[in-house]
């Protein structure tokens, strides 16, 4: 079963590619960009999650859990799922959860599962994480995080941030549910306050992560591993933005080479690097407003 919706999902992912490289320009018009959206957000990713905390009886015991994620969402938002499953296995008290993949590296909460996966694997299905219990937590961290993502995508958009701020709670949990869930259209029903401000604002976020794969991972320091950076741009959607995403790649990773030698993905995504980064913003944004590149040299 498991075979069969990795199977699935490889294959919308590559209809999409196919879509990019023969008809990348003409699929700006709303409705075609809508259509790109939401086949995004019906990619999942098969989760084999081990568990793992000491102060939990015959932990070290207890079958791994067998999940589908949604790619789009942070990392954190499965948290609810694991709490679900574990069930009355869980210790007494307000516990939260940290993921880590197999080579002990700790995946930050607030990136889409998608994106990460990415980044760090070549390929596993299903993807094998350990899961660590923490006690006493207080608050639900990953749900902040996205929001704060929200806030950032929204000040860099319109100069302000008070379109996520001021969301009332049951709209807000609405959204936040919607993107757990891999929902696109509750999602958009949700974010009616800002999602049509968020759409034709002229600056957008992009976020490139590069990874060079011949180098290990430094599982003490993660994310800030000299061997993986992270670059945030404001992007003016009619300065930057019309550039090619080659020439712009190029610019913010300082390369002289030529990046056809890299893998390059967008929700796991290969794209052709003659679109813009509007073009590939429109169509391949993530649900906190930004774009997600990978690129992993040889």
């Amino acid at each position: 079963q498991i075979a069969a919706k990795a199977k699935k999902e490889a294959g919308t992912r590559d209809a999409l590619a196919k879509r990019l490289r023969c008809s990348g320009a003409h699929l700006m018009t709303n409705e075609k960009a809508e259509e790109v959206q939401e086949a995004l957000w019906s990619g999942f990713l098969p989760l084999k999650v081990q568990v793992e905390d000491d102060g939990m009886e015959s932990s070290a015991s207890l079958p791994p859990l067998y999940l589908q994620a949604p790619r789009q969402a942070p990392v954190g938002a499965i948290q609810e799922q694991v709490l679900h499953l574990l069930g009355e296995g869980l210790p007494a008290g307000s516990v939260a959860l940290t993921f880590w993949d197999t080579h002990q590296v700790h995946l930050n909460s607030n990136y889409p599962l998608g994106v990460v996966y990415d980044l760090l694997e070549s390929g596993e299905i299903p993807w094998k994480l350990t899961v660590k219990c923490t006690r006493d937590h207080q608050g639900d961290e990953a749900r902040d995080q996205f929001f704060n993502a929200l806030k950032a995508a929204s000040y860099a958009a319109t100069g302000s941030a008070q379109h996520v701020i001021t969301m009332p709670t049951a709209e807000a949990n609405k959204l936040w549910d919607a993107c757990r869930a891999g929902k696109r259209q509750e999602y958009k029903d949700a974010a009616t306050s800002f999602h049509d401000k968020m759409e034709n604002a002229q600056r957008f976020l992009v976020r490139v992560f590069c990874r060079r794969n011949k180098q290990k991972l430094d599982s003490d320091r993660g994310w800030s591993s000299k061997h993986i950076e992270s670059k945030l741009k404001v992007v003016a959607a009619e300065k930057e933005g019309l550039m090619q995403t080659r020439q712009a790649l190029k610019d913010w990773l300082q390369v002289d080479t030529d990046l056809e030698t890299a893998r390059l993905t967008i929700a796991g995504i290969p794209f052709p690097l003659e679109l813009s980064l509007v073009q590939l913003w429109r169509l391949l944004r993530a649900p906190d407003y930004t774009l997600y590149i990978v690129v992993r040299w040889p």
